[in-house]
Formats: structure tokens, C-alpha cells, sequence
């Protein structure tokens, strides 16, 4: 999954990760705005329970809504997130298959293989997002409880015993309007990544993709809530943060610039400054500092 942060703010937030047989589990909470796209794995499936949302987000155009989320198989998805809390699970599809048959005699639902759904946000899920969550914050205080081999394989089966029962009764709507304006947001990042040092116009972008300016400027706001140029100018202070991070002694601030296409050097540190909260200067002297 790849993060880009949106708004201004010193950190990200928190994670903590969990790497089970056939499940790794995460529990994530975000201090500010992040776009996350990635894709998920043809024989994995990803669960994910959003609580306290601070704000409105969407996924994959669908406004995004406390509850339950499900990625099926290899599906492309693209995420705004306001502040919030975030339960995850990636679970081995043979794993979560052979549980479904030996715990419950059933076969794994059709829409699990079915793109990227909302499944709900009653009681019941919020009891359990809190519950694997409860897991998590247990191992974390006392790792060795829980012990290797059949301690961990007893976990994997326990957090399972927790979602099986809310998939069961799942029921998804399919939504292809917003789905066809993803696609289009989906294929412009891997066009604008693919070139993300050019001098980009969104004319030529509209032009490559055969997509009208109208109907990428719909795309962008549905999906993302920003327009591409917007997010063209985000994606490049984000990387150049990046090359900042990495503390190469023989990098300068004005190298990045050039790199990624800012032509007005006080210009690019105000906004950089706006978005990370310290000037890029700051930021490598900082991490030189640190390294």
C-alpha cells in the first residue's frame, strides 16, 4: 500500500502489525489526511473496520463510512482518509476457505471475489472490529503469552471466529458509476507516476487516456475530493519529502527541486511548508541529525 499525506501535519499516525499463520492483523490510527491506493492479493483477502472517522473520506469513489470493508482477491483500490481509526486483516484465501468449511460447512460466498465492498456497520461489526482490536492491544502489552506454533495458530483461528460470523451475512450493492470514475482516477495516477518528473499538462493527460477534462475533473473530485492538478502538485511535494528522508549526504534541497519539477524554489518551500510543517531545509537537517 502506498501512503501520500494531504494535509498539513507533523506525523501520520500509529501502526501496529501482527503477522499470524496466514493472517498478518493491523491496527492503524491516522492523525491526518492520507491517500492510501494499493491492490490487493488474488489469494489473500482483506477485511478492514474504520472507526472514529474525524472527517468525510471515500473509497474508490463511495463515500467512505464507519463499518466493514472488504478487498476480494487481486482488486485495485484507491482510499481518501480523514483522521481515524483502522482495524485490517489479510487473510490467506485457502485459510479463511478451510475455516468456512470445517467451522461453519460453508463455501466462501461469491462476493468475496467480487471487488472492493462495503459490508456494514451494525452492532454486531462494531463489536467485533473492537474485539480483534482488544486481541491486538493484548499481544502487544504481553507478546509471550500468546507463545509460538499452536499459541499463534490459536489466535489466527480466534480473530476468525470473530469475522466469519459477520461475512456470512453480508449483502453488498455494486455501484458502477463510481466505479467507472475510479478507473479513471486509477489510470491517471499510474499514467502521472509513470512520468511524475515530466512537466505534466492535463490536457496531455486527458488526451493519452481519451478521457474529457470534464469527466476527469468529476473523476478526481468523486474519488479524491481534489482536482488533478491539485493532486499532481501533491504527489510531487510527497515524493520530495521522500528524497529528503532518505539523508543521501550529497543531496541538496535545490536538487529536489529540479528533480520534481518546481520551478520557483520559495514557492515549493511555502508549500512544502504548508503541507509537512517545517521547510525542506529543516527536514534534511533533521534527518541528517537523526541518521
Amino acid at each position: 500500500m502506498e501512503y501520500t499525506q494531504l494535509t498539513p501535519a507533523a506525523g501520520q499516525g500509529e501502526c501496529r502489525d501482527i503477522n499470524l499463520p496466514g493472517l498478518l492483523l493491523r491496527s492503524s490510527s491516522f492523525e491526518t489526511r492520507l491517500s492510501m491506493s494499493g491492490c490487493g492479493e488474488r489469494e489473500r483477502h482483506i477485511f478492514v473496520f474504520l472507526s472514529n472517522l474525524r472527517g468525510e473520506g471515500k473509497l474508490n469513489g463511495k463515500r467512505l463510512d464507519e463499518g466493514l470493508v472488504a478487498v476480494c482477491g487481486a482488486q485495485p483500490f484507491e482510499v481518501v482518509s480523514p483522521p481515524m481509526d483502522m482495524v485490517g486483516m489479510t487473510i490467506a484465501r485457502d485459510l479463511l476457505n478451510g475455516y468456512l468449511e470445517s467451522a461453519e460447512g460453508l463455501v466462501a460466498p461469491g462476493w468475496m471475489d467480487d471487488g472492493v465492498r462495503f459490508v456494514g456497520n451494525s452492532e454486531a461489526t462494531r463489536r467485533a472490529g473492537r474485539m480483534i482490536k482488544a486481541l491486538i492491544t493484548t499481544y502487544y502489552d504481553d507478546p509471550f503469552a500468546i507463545g509460538e506454533g499452536e499459541g499463534r495458530q490459536a489466535l489466527a483461528f480466534s480473530v476468525l471466529d470473530i469475522l466469519v460470523p459477520i461475512l456470512i451475512d453480508v449483502e453488498a450493492e455494486r455501484d458502477h458509476h463510481l466505479s467507472n470514475r475510479y478507473q479513471i482516477v486509477r489510470r491517471t495516477r499510474e499514467y502521472i507516476l509513470d512520468r511524475i518528473d515530466e512537466p505534466l499538462q492535463i490536457s496531455e493527460i486527458c488526451r493519452e487516456l481519451g478521457v474529457s477534462r470534464r469527466a476527469l475533473q468529476y473523476s478526481f473530485q468523486d474519488v479524491l475530493g481534489l482536482n488533478p492538478v491539485a493532486f499532481l502538485r501533491i504527489l510531487r511535494l510527497n515524493r520530495a519529502r521522500r528524497d529528503l528522508v532518505r539523508t543521501e549526504r550529497s543531496l541538496q534541497v535545490k536538487d529536489v527541486i529540479d528533480r520534481w519539477g518546481f520551478w520557483h524554489p520559495s514557492r515549493f518551500s511555502c508549500e512544502y511548508k504548508q503541507m509537512f510543517e517545517e521547510l525542506p531545509s529543516e527536514t534534511l537537517r533533521r534527518c541528517r541529525a537523526a541518521a
